[in-house]
């Protein structure tokens, strides 16, 4: 997903690449995990909801990120958006949100994974592509069936 000049894992030099997570329902939760589990990537923000912050605050302590991780609601994103040190961003809002957030992270220099769909209509899908090949960055969709 990410062409960020990473040594390979064989190396002692490997260096974490920092992400943003925005959303952590189900499936947000899901990719914490996976990434949380490996050595190639800091999870440094993850952005929802102030009402959820404090069920966040516990999964970073599940998972032993709590000195590493920030937690940023959803109206300090462009906080996130401009920390130049994050290089990828995975989206897992509500798919309504996909859009607006795909876009500005693009458009601040991030690679994005997003959870499926992208959006609810052809013309916004196809409007984040075009984002994504203007600003030569990765814009990729997962499917988890």
């Amino acid at each position: 997903m990410c062409s960020v000049n990473v040594p390979s894992m064989d190396t002692e030099e490997t260096i974490p690449i920092d992400t943003a997570i925005f959303g952590l329902g189900r499936m947000g939760k899901v990719h914490l995990h996976n990434l949380a589990s490996t050595f190639r990537v800091n999870i440094k923000w993850i952005v929802d909801d102030i009402s959820v912050h404090d069920d966040i605050r516990t999964l970073l302590q599940k998972y032993r990120l709590e000195h590493v991780t920030r937690v940023a609601s959803l109206e300090e994103a462009d906080t996130v958006h401009s920390d130049t040190s994050v290089k990828a961003v995975f989206v897992c809002t509500p798919t309504i949100q996909h859009g607006p957030v795909i876009k500005k992270a693009l458009t601040a220099g991030k690679h994005v994974f997003c959870e499926k769909p992208i959006a609810t209509s052809a013309e916004t899908i196809k409007s984040c592509y075009a984002v994504a090949k203007e600003a030569n960055r990765s814009l990729f969709c997962g499917f988890n069936k």
